[in-house]
């Protein structure tokens, strides 16, 4: 852990997206193998809380065309997760009202 550490300290500023290219152009693996295993942790967090109804609202939203390094594609990734979560977040929204009171007191 204290090597991981040293090479972040060394990359600098923005040192993750940094090493992560580093990494894709040294060992292509390498950085497919750590991309994959953050995302399979974050599924099953994802997962646990949704069987224990901890969640009030969940989508999933799928950005084709868009990989998960590709930063220069953030305004399009943005564009598109709005366009795919604006209706079913208004219609949850709706059948809550709980909220609708919340949103006319402020």
């Amino acid at each position: 852990m204290v090597g991981a550490i040293r090479v972040l300290e060394e990359i600098g500023p923005g040192g993750m997206a940094r090493l992560v290219r580093i990494l894709s152009g040294r060992a292509v693996g390498l950085a497919s193998v750590i991309m994959q295993s953050m995302m399979v942790g974050a599924s099953h967090s994802r997962e646990r809380l949704l069987k224990q109804d901890q969640a009030d609202f969940y989508q999933n939203i799928h950005v084709h065309g868009v990989a998960l390094l590709q930063f220069e594609s953030l305004e399009q990734a943005a564009a598109v997760g709005y366009r795919e979560s604006i209706g079913p977040l208004r219609e949850w929204a709706a059948s809550q009202p709980m909220l609708l009171d919340k949103a006319r007191a402020v």
